[in-house]
């Protein structure tokens, strides 16, 4: 409705490359190969390990590796549950918060 009212116009063709602006909820609807030089969309290419939780998760993770991080002391924990490891660690957490909760 902002858009509307600023004078912009939709394109109802999802798939038109005719566009200034174009905000998708999955970045594989982005062509980034074919974008001009004028036109915004609201995803960038290859950037999972920043803007979805899992590369979040995982990059926050690999800190310890460049700088002695912890960081469980900034960031809430974070489990990759396709990830055997981290879905072992998020049963033993999910333990240990259960039995932390039965005893208060």
């Amino acid at each position: 409705a902002a858009l509307d009212k600023r004078g912009w116009i939709e394109n109802p063709d999802l798939s038109s490359p005719c566009f200034d602006f174009k905000w998708t909820l999955r970045a594989k609807d982005i062509d980034h190969g074919t974008l001009l030089e004028n036109q915004i969309v609201n995803h960038f290419e290859k950037n999972t390990s920043i803007t979805t939780k899992v590369g979040l998760c995982k990059s926050l993770k690999n800190l310890i590796w460049f700088n002695n991080v912890d960081i469980d002391t900034f960031y809430p924990r974070c489990f990759d549950l396709t990830d055997v490891a981290d879905y072992e660690d998020f049963l033993d957490e999910f333990k240990r918060v259960k039995v932390m909760m039965n005893h208060e």
